[in-house]
């Protein structure tokens, strides 16, 4: 996956801002100075542009997240593997593979084991260089230059504007660091500002084109953790994509990213948020998201902070989420990990032993600090005194 993935939205976006500390006051300084040094495209302006895109177009023809079909098609492939696919027919120049198999996935709302729509994937797999965390800026330039050569072929492929504009906004990261938000260089904050501005700006052009996408909301979303809109700006994109495709559950995650104190939320915010959303979705699919939204707070980053964050949320419903994920779309490593992770820090052996029985050595660097803290959870699941 890219790095917003890989780092996990748990995440994509924590994980770059990462904190040491989600202490509050590390939390007011970040966003103190987050706000302060935005300067892209006024999100008013950018707000009236999303509610055109909402009301032009509905993949779900008015469906709730509550009535998701039962007959989604679910792949058993690896994610990481179809997200070199993408990447590799990028460089083949195949745009029509990769303009119809985005179509497809839109129309079909695949998913991978997991529950990971494969559209996200999809995108994952274009917006960086092939050379991964070694990527310097030629190479980050020479992958903006194949998107531009896409777009270029294909005028009316929104799925191409969308690929660049996430690049520019992963781009825009790798400028800032992941340094406190507060020791960022002027030069950083201002590479930063440029290519979110890139970002926003591609993504409007995009919104011009017949072509709608679920996932542009996803990359609107992206915009406002980076230009630091307001929650009331941040709610109103979120019931905007909400509207348009309301079993993309991906916005939800990035909505409650957005609402972690290490963002722009306040204490409590986001556990609420969680509570909130799960009722209002209700059923299996209820619950399922309520785990989700659980691995955005538990993310993985400290120990103590999640052992603390799980704390304020249900454990009870979390396990009711995690059986709800199986019963729906089945298990991936990945989230076998992150439910083993919480079991471990929540001290439930019975559920952590089931987790590991399950994920055997194949332990996700996305999940655990350290080998080593994989190896003691999995001596504490057998009976014995890992600490």
């Amino acid at each position: 996956m890219t790095f917003w993935s890989r780092a996990s939205l748990v995440s994509v976006l924590a994980a770059t801002f990462l904190l040491s500390s989600c202490s509050q006051l590390t939390a007011l300084v970040a966003k103190a100075v987050l706000q302060k040094q935005s300067q892209g495209p006024d999100a008013d302006r950018l707000l009236q542009v999303v509610h055109a895109y909402a009301g032009d177009a509905k993949l779900n023809g008015g469906a709730s997240a509550k009535e998701q079909a039962a007959n989604v098609p679910i792949d058993n492939g690896s994610e990481y593997g179809f997200e070199d696919d993408m990447a590799l027919d990028l460089v083949r120049k195949d745009y029509d593979t990769l303009d119809k198999v985005a179509q497809d996935l839109r129309s079909t709302k695949a998913r991978f084991k997991g529950g990971v729509w494969k559209l996200s994937d999809f995108y994952d797999g274009l917006t960086r260089p092939p050379e991964g965390e070694e990527a310097n800026d030629d190479a980050w330039e020479a992958h903006i230059a194949d998107l531009k050569a896409w777009i270029a072929a294909r005028p009316e492929s929104a799925t191409a504007r969308i690929a660049l504009a996430e690049t520019y906004s992963e781009y825009a990261f790798r400028a800032r660091g992941n340094a406190y938000a507060d020791s960022v260089s002027d030069g950083g904050w201002k590479l930063f500002s440029e290519r979110t501005a890139l970002d926003a700006a591609v993504l409007v052009d995009a919104a011009k084109l017949k072509e709608k996408c679920p996932y542009w909301f996803e990359a609107m979303q992206h915009v406002a953790v980076a230009q630091g809109w307001s929650k009331t700006q941040a709610k109103q994109l979120l019931d905007a994509a909400i509207a348009f495709e309301p079993t993309y559950y991906h916005y939800y995650r990035v909505y409650a990213n957005f609402l972690l104190p290490r963002w722009y939320g306040d204490p409590g915010e986001v556990q609420a948020f969680a509570e909130q959303i799960s009722d209002q979705i209700g059923g299996q699919q209820g619950k399922f998201m309520y785990f989700e939204i659980a691995t955005v707070i538990v993310c993985g980053c400290d120990m103590p902070s999640d052992r603390a964050q799980l704390q304020v949320l249900s454990w009870p419903k979390i396990k009711d989420g995690y059986a709800a994920l199986g019963s729906l779309y089945g298990y991936s490593n990945s989230k076998t990990n992150r439910f083993g992770y919480m079991a471990y820090i929540e001290q439930d052996r019975s559920a952590a032993q089931a987790a590991f029985s399950a994920i055997g050595d194949d332990w996700s660097q996305d999940v655990w600090e350290s080998k080593l803290d994989f190896l003691n959870a999995k001596v504490w699941t057998e009976g014995q005194q890992g600490q």
